[in-house]
């Protein structure tokens, strides 16, 4: 035990010993020599070095997926509050961020150099290039470059054609294609092969249009007077004299359904025109065309311009698409002052002749002016009951012999209240015979009592009445209503004076027993108080010429 404290003893001893000397040597920290803990002042005088503080960006910087604040500081890859967006309608509710635009599918589009899409969403043009053409088709967007060498002109409220001229096509035939640089060709433009009645085109011999084509502008082949045949496609509108002065012999206006005025005004050989679609046909449309005899017109007819069919052949043929009733559905103004129909007309109804007998069907309430008028094929004609408006010269000049014969169904009363049809006649042939009620009317007429009117022309052209009694209840008479009669001894129950009050123009004209240059009607007024006799004089010679007369 003693000699271990002995040992601590010497050791301590030594320790200590050796502290002087370590004061001695020179240890203080230097560059070359740092102290082993330089984060450890030396010294409280030595300060601490300052703590950094990253500064980030007040806008966010974002990514597809993620937005934060970037640093501003040198320590560039740190970042300050990222997180996945937030989206609401499209964009991100903390940062804005919007996903980028993709261009919606879209279809071709084009002109002569090049295609593109336009985006239907933002109205951006994209994958625009130029074409790729081969076989006269671009392989990328597929507009068809046609090889015509015809002039066009794009119509920008319609995206389509129009034929403008021949443009370099000095060719005999026009063929117009179906559509040019990809888009429908459908008009053939005004006066776009116009040629002046000074200096006609005569090399145009053929046109050819498609069924895209819908509308021929006005004066477009005027005086091309060798255009001989047309292939009218799908055209349903023909501008005014579009063909004015054509070689054309038949117009196949099949789809057409407006033709302007003058449209084939003048055209000299044109001898059958095929319109079953024809809704309206303008003036003149056909005026002077010479050889014109054979014409198709359907239902759907509503107008016809004034003197459309003059001036054509003497003898025409009009085909009618539909029914008799069909016909006298018809306007009036597809008759007036049109002369569609006209003398040495031959009318057929879905094929069959108008000829013989014609028989107005029941309920029949009217018949167009003209309607029957120069067709010189009746013998008969059977009128209902009911129909209360006869046009003007409905039935001129429409008997193929000088007497045509006409049955009223209903009585005489009936008759003389259908004020159309009792004047219905007029013209129609040069005499009537006339049946009503069942009877044939011939020898004595006596009007019914209490009758108060009697129609203009009521008993026209009836040879075969030889004598008339009137009573005094009649206080109208139209005009001429006896005109052209058999008849020579009249009896009127009223006074001389009630006659002069009711007597119209003509009323006896052409009628009588001839005497000379003259008919004589012998006139009695059989009322006591007044009587009178007279006779009346009709100066023309022929129950015809009388009627001529009149008509004009």
């Amino acid at each position: 035990m003693m000699k271990t404290k002995k040992i601590a003893a010497c050791l301590l001893a030594c320790a200590l010993a050796c502290l002087p000397l370590s004061a001695c040597m020179n240890l203080s920290p230097s560059p070359q020599n740092p102290p082993d803990h330089p984060d450890v002042p030396d010294s409280p005088d030595t300060p601490a070095p300052p703590v950094h503080t990253h500064t980030f960006s007040t806008e966010w910087s974002m990514d597809e997926t993620h937005h934060w604040h970037a640093a501003t500081c040198e320590h560039t890859t740190e970042v300050s509050a990222k997180s996945e967006h937030t989206m609401s309608d499209g964009e991100c509710s903390i940062c804005g961020y919007k996903p980028p635009h993709v261009h919606v599918d879209a279809a071709w589009e084009h002109d002569e150099n090049s295609h593109w899409k336009t985006c239907p969403a933002c109205s951006e043009r994209y994958q625009e290039d130029t074409h790729t053409v081969v076989d006269d088709v671009c392989t990328v967007c597929g507009a068809e470059f046609s090889s015509s060498l015809l002039a066009f002109e794009l119509d920008e409220t319609t995206n389509t054609y129009t034929v403008t001229g021949r443009g370099e096509e000095t060719g005999a035939e026009i063929i117009v294609p179906a559509r040019h640089l990809g888009k429908a060709v459908t008009k053939i433009g005004n006066k776009a092969f116009h040629a002046d009645a000074k200096a006609p085109d005569t090399t145009i011999t053929r046109v050819v249009l498609p069924d895209t084509i819908e509308e021929i502008g006005f004066n477009a082949f005027t005086h091309c007077t060798a255009l001989a045949n047309v292939d009218f496609g799908g055209v349903k509108a023909i501008g005014s004299s579009a063909f004015w002065d054509t070689a054309l012999t038949v117009a196949d206006l099949t789809q057409v359904k407006e033709l302007g005025d003058y449209a084939f005004y003048a055209c000299p050989v044109l001898e059958d025109v095929r319109g079953a679609a024809l809704e309206t046909i303008g003036n003149s449309a056909f005026y002077s065309c010479s050889k014109l005899q054979k014409i198709a017109l359907g239902t759907a007819l509503k107008s016809v311009g004034k003197n459309t069919f003059y001036k054509i052949a003497q003898q025409m043929t009009v085909n009618f698409a539909g029914t008799l009733s069909d016909w006298l559905g018809l306007n009036d103004a597809v008759f007036a002052d049109s002369y569609l129909m006209s003398d040495t007309r031959e009318l057929y109804f879905e094929g069959t002749k108008c000829a013989g007998n014609l028989v107005l069907p029941q309920g029949t309430t009217r018949v167009p002016q003209e309607a029957f008028y120069g067709i010189k094929s009746l013998d008969s004609l059977t009128l209902p009951k009911g129909v209360k408006s006869y046009g003007t010269d409905c039935f001129y000049n429409c008997c193929r012999s000088e007497t045509l014969k006409v049955t009223y169904e209903g009585t005489m009363s009936e008759y003389l209240a259908d004020a159309g049809a009792a004047a219905c006649s007029y013209n129609a042939a040069d005499g009537i015979e006339l049946t009503v009620g069942g009877a044939k009317l011939t020898g004595a007429l006596a009007i019914p009592a209490g009758t108060t009117e009697i129609p203009a022309r009521a008993f026209y052209g009836l040879s075969d009445v030889t004598s008339l009694s009137i009573p005094s209840s009649v206080t109208k008479i139209g005009e001429y209503t006896f005109c052209c009669c058999g008849i020579t001894v009249c009896d009127y129950a009223g006074s001389n004076s009630e006659w002069n009050k009711i007597v119209p123009k003509g009323i006896f004209n052409g009628s009588g027993e001839r005497n000379g240059e003259f008919y004589v009607v012998t006139f009695t007024c059989t009322a006591p108080s007044d009587s009178y006799h007279r006779t009346y004089h009709s100066e023309r010679s022929s129950r015809r010429s009388q009627r001529d007369m009149y008509d004009a």
